[in-house]
């Protein structure tokens, strides 16, 4: 018994000094020689991405149900811009703007090709355009093979995600228990690095420097307040945080690897330092795309379009419109002391400008659905017409040509409504001469206006 006693004690104390020592190891890490870093030439970094090969859907097919919602890295058949052959140092340069904005319309094509085939929108979740061409979306599993067989996508990827431990479920879920055993902050706040005093920087698509977060108001009214709590001026109290200034970055420019300015590259005491190392700029907004898809149809009746060469079109768009309640049918009677202009377009060149009035109708329809955006670009559009008959007919337009000093003046006018369009020739020195004549009274007329309204 006294030997088994024994036994079990000195295995205790060996479990304890090796508990100890586990938890020493972290410690000793971070008191450890200082860490050094050594500058390499970017052309030598490879930003190829490991080996990812197209998951052997035949072997998952227990895995997922085809309703099952999986992440996937859906890859385009074109290689990505770094892939393409634009090294890093050159990502900045016209050409690989060119091919990445290339890369980002085709995503977008590819995306609607794959809400046109699924029916409905796809989740994405972001894209990639420099190190690889792909998107990353939420899709149901049976809905992969679908998106393979499309033209374009090179192959369909079901990403591996890392989901942390969950705690518990209630509201107040401490999900940092479990971050922090991953990264070992714990023995680091132990060994006395805490992170006080210390700077930061972030390395991230973008700011949204409007964001209140962002806001340098909140951050100079907190320091004021820190400053009275600590007993201090603020000016004392900013010296002592050793807050990064313009002044300071233009020192360290060199070392930044871009052509950087402190006055340009500093934004405010709260975000004191922003460039954008991709676009070799200091645009560093977050700026968010959207997908925005519209379908629809639209019916038109009497689409008037000019049959006649010797009559401009612009002139004849611009005296609409008429009165086709007015219309009778053609009767050689209504001829005798009119000049009647035969057409002489026919009907096939007619439907080039009938579609074109058309579509051009139906685009500032569209266009107009789309708001709550600061900038819309069309990627892509369809268009499919309906001919349902073409009808000649012959309305009231008065036409004058006249010359003056060596150059053609042509006017037009619509019979029905009396509208008059066309240039007029104007005396440059006699309009000048007028001009200065009627300024002043003019001006004094206006400034009444303004006053009355």
């Amino acid at each position: 018994m006294k030997r088994e006693s024994v036994f079990r004690r000195l295995l205790a104390v060996a479990v304890a000094v090796a508990l100890l020592a586990a938890m020493a190891l972290p410690a000793l890490a971070a008191q450890g020689a200082d860490v050094s870093f050594k500058k390499v030439d970017n052309s030598s970094v490879s930003a190829k991405l490991p080996g990812r090969n197209p998951a052997d859907l035949s072997s998952m097919e227990d895995a997922y149900a085809d309703t099952d919602v999986v992440r996937v890295s859906i890859l385009l058949d074109k290689a990505g811009t770094i892939q393409a052959g634009y090294s890093p140092e050159k990502l900045t340069s016209f050409g690989a703007k060119l091919y990445r904005n290339g890369l980002k319309n085709d995503q977008l094509k590819l995306v609607n090709k794959i809400e046109k085939t699924t029916g409905e929108a796809l989740d994405v979740v972001w894209n990639l355009t420099l190190a690889a061409n792909l998107i990353s979306a939420n899709v149901t599993y049976g809905q992969i093979k679908e998106i393979e067989a499309l033209s374009g996508v090179d192959s369909v990827v079901i990403e591996t995600r890392y989901e942390p431990d969950v705690v518990s479920s209630d509201a107040a879920d401490p999900n940092m228990v479990t971050s922090g055993k991953q990264i070992g902050s714990a023995p680091a706040w132990t060994a006395g690095y805490t992170g006080a005093g210390s700077r930061i920087a972030i390395i991230d698509t973008g700011v949204d420097t409007d964001h209140q977060s962002f806001s340098a108001a909140a951050y100079e009214a907190a320091l004021v307040y820190n400053a009275g709590k600590a007993g201090v001026s603020v000016e004392e109290y900013k010296a002592s945080l050793n807050l990064l200034t313009a002044e300071e970055i233009d020192k360290v420019a060199a070392d930044l690897n871009a052509p950087v300015t402190g006055a340009a590259a500093y934004i405010n005491s709260k975000i004191p330092f922003g460039y954008n190392y991709v676009d070799g700029d200091y645009d560093v907004t977050e700026t968010t795309y959207f997908n925005v898809l519209r379908e629809g149809s639209l019916d038109f009746e009497r689409i008037p379009v000019d049959a006649s060469t010797k009559m401009p079109d612009t002139h004849m768009d611009a005296v609409e419109p008429f009165d086709y309640s007015e219309l009778k049918p053609f009767s050689t009677a209504y001829l005798p002391g009119f000049l009647a202009d035969k057409y002489d377009v026919s009907q096939q060149d007619s439907m080039k400008r009938i579609q074109e009035r058309a579509q051009n109708s139906i685009q500032a329809e569209m266009r107009d659905t789309v708001v709550g955006y600061h900038m819309v670009s069309t990627q892509a559009e369809e268009f499919n017409f309906e001919n349902k008959g073409v009808k000649y007919a012959l309305l009231p337009v008065w036409m004058l040509s006249t010359k003056w000093k060596g150059q053609s003046f042509l006017f037009a006018m619509n019979g029905q409504t009396g509208k008059l369009i066309g240039d007029l020739p104007v005396d440059k020195g006699k309009f000048w001469r007028l001009f200065a004549a009627i300024a002043a009274p003019l001006a004094a007329v206006l400034s009444a206006i303004w006053v009355l309204m």
